[in-house]
């Protein structure tokens, strides 16, 4: 949801154009890199070691930067020769904001979905004149039923088909059970994981773990993805052990909506 909205919705990157990833090898990072090459753009990425630049290069990353050892502004006029990026995914802010401005092209868009950095930044607005740049951010939570149901449709429409055809695939770093939130919590604090940490609510089921699980636990055909029964709260079902293929659009947006705000 939140690559598809910001890259894609409202950074509008398209096939042909060069993003940089900050946080390559976060979960939201290994999303945009995959989602990226999927629609034909040039993926540079930054992360915090060679391990996890390894990673970002392994998902399609053209160009991974290891922002410990190299700045990211010098590898991206490089990498483009000197033309800058058209598009920055970003979730740092502050300390990284002038340095975005830097980095992206004539008529370029830095979506900005994190603070990690700070919410305060210097910022050279004649440069955004005279560079054409758009500056954009958004967070999901405070999207409507509606908007939220919109968003669900479109990755429907866009984005399953690159999951079913394995051109997208989830990078899950470790499972933990739900009694074991604190631990996974703390794994993402401390920036060790490459991907997402998944939750496993043994009693239930009721998580959204990435198609390698569906295959560990075989659950049948047409069964819901979430609760293994025959009646999905949304229609989220499998129509085959491996892959979570169907959204019931006549359940309409609001229902999927809902479903997504009580897993969040």
């Amino acid at each position: 949801f939140t690559v598809w909205q910001n890259v894609f919705d409202r950074a509008r990157l398209k096939a042909g154009e060069t993003i940089l990833i900050h946080g390559g090898s976060s979960g939201i990072g290994v999303t945009a890199i995959q989602m990226a090459k999927a629609v034909g753009a040039r993926v540079l990425a930054t992360a915090g070691s060679a391990d996890k630049c390894a990673a970002c290069a392994r998902l399609g990353a053209d160009r991974a930067i290891d922002y410990k050892t190299e700045d990211f502004v010098e590898v991206v006029k490089t990498e483009t020769k000197g033309k800058g990026v058209e598009v920055i995914l970003d979730m740092v802010g502050g300390k990284y904001f002038e340095r975005n401005i830097a980095a992206l092209a004539i008529d370029g868009r830095l979506a900005l979905i994190a603070l990690l950095g700070g919410r305060e930044a210097k910022i050279d607005l004649g440069l955004v004149l005279r560079k054409r740049l758009t500056l954009t951010g958004s967070v999901l939570r405070a999207r409507t039923i509606a908007e939220k149901g919109a968003i669900a449709q479109s990755l429907r429409r866009e984005i399953w088909p690159l999951i079913e055809n394995g051109k997208i695939r989830p990078v899950i770093d470790s499972r933990f059970p739900l009694a074991d939130a604190a631990k996974a919590l703390a794994l993402g604090a401390d920036a060790v994981a490459i991907g997402i940490a998944a939750l496993i609510a043994l009693n239930c089921n009721k998580e959204i773990p990435g198609t390698d699980f569906i295959r560990e636990v075989g659950v049948p055909a047409g069964y819901c993805h979430h609760c293994h029964t025959g009646k999905c709260p949304v229609g989220i079902t499998t129509q085959d052990p491996a892959l979570m293929k169907r959204l019931d659009p006549d359940e309409g947006a609001e229902r999927v909506a809902n479903f997504i705000n009580s897993m969040t």
